[in-house]
């Protein structure tokens, strides 16, 4: 029979559970947070590339005035 010394107590599984919880929402978050990131990175990649295109197209060679 385990007596309540050996076993831990009830506040401390509750502690252990709601931690595991926490850290698998903070992973989960994260995991969204970086697929949304790589997303607007390629799509501000494809941006500055028309961007460049037409300005090479209007311009000619020169520097983008956001390359300043």
């Amino acid at each position: 029979m385990n007596s309540r010394s050996e076993a831990s107590p009830p506040i401390q599984d509750l502690a252990n559970a709601l931690q595991k919880c926490f850290s698998e929402a903070v992973k989960q978050g994260t995991d969204h947070v970086d697929e949304r990131l790589d997303k607007q990175e390629e799509r501000l990649d494809s941006q500055d590339a028309t961007l460049r295109l037409i300005w090479n197209q209007v311009k000619g060679d020169g520097k983008l005035p956001i390359d300043a």
